[in-house]
């Protein structure tokens, strides 16, 4: 004859409720179980915080450009006038031409005065005229260095009064080419009121650099 055994019916819920809870702890979470934008920053790790937080290494060199177009090749013009002056030039009077780049014949190295050429832009151009007259007697005079754009009449550039013998100065200037090529004939005027100043001596070096854009 078989013998009964009798369970208590608590026991066994129990039982079932602990393996239910059993199976729950070990199931897996995964990115398919969170909702997108539930999980925060504050709720990561503080190590985990602190490196979405920093910057990263850098990144390897990008290969190099390509090689830009070469620059404008640089003009170098030159011209001068170098005149000993035979017999001086008595200064009394209106302005007397003491030496011109128009009249200039060649050097001793076959180096000639003549107009500088100025081409057309765009572009820009500086040049430099250095003047030195050389006088004898007393008193003040003055003495300026003029320009002439394409044949036409002559301006003053700078006008400088001196009571040395010897007047040695420069100008500098600078300008956008023009618009249409132009040429350029340059001189050194002299004058003295008081008529006690003769000039033995003068040159003028005009030196421009250009470069085309």
């Amino acid at each position: 004859m078989r013998k009964s055994v009798l369970v208590p019916t608590a026991f066994i819920a129990g039982m079932v409720i602990a393996s239910a809870g059993t199976a729950t702890a070990a199931k897996l979470i995964t990115s398919k179980d969170i909702k997108d934008g539930t999980i925060k920053a504050k709720d990561l790790s503080p190590a985990l915080q602190k490196r979405l937080g920093g910057t990263g290494p850098q990144g390897p060199q990008g290969p190099p450009g390509p090689k830009g177009e070469p620059g404008a090749a640089g003009i170098s013009l030159f011209t001068f006038a170098d005149t000993a002056v035979t017999p001086a030039i008595d200064l009394s009077g209106p302005d007397v031409v003491v030496t011109s780049t128009a009249a200039q014949l060649p050097n001793a190295t076959g180096a000639a005065g003549g107009p500088i050429e100025v081409p057309s832009g765009p572009g820009k151009y500086a040049a430099t005229l250095t003047v030195r007259v050389q006088t004898t007697g007393a008193g003040t005079y003055t003495c300026a260095v003029q320009s002439s754009t394409n044949g036409g009449t002559y301006v003053d550039l700078d006008r400088v009064t001196a009571d040395t013998n010897i007047m040695r100065y420069s100008i500098p200037t600078s300008a956008f080419l023009p618009d249409t090529p132009r040429t350029f004939q340059y001189r050194v005027v002299c004058n003295d009121a008081a008529g006690f100043r003769i000039v033995t001596d003068a040159d003028l070096t005009v030196m421009v650099a250009l470069e085309k854009i």
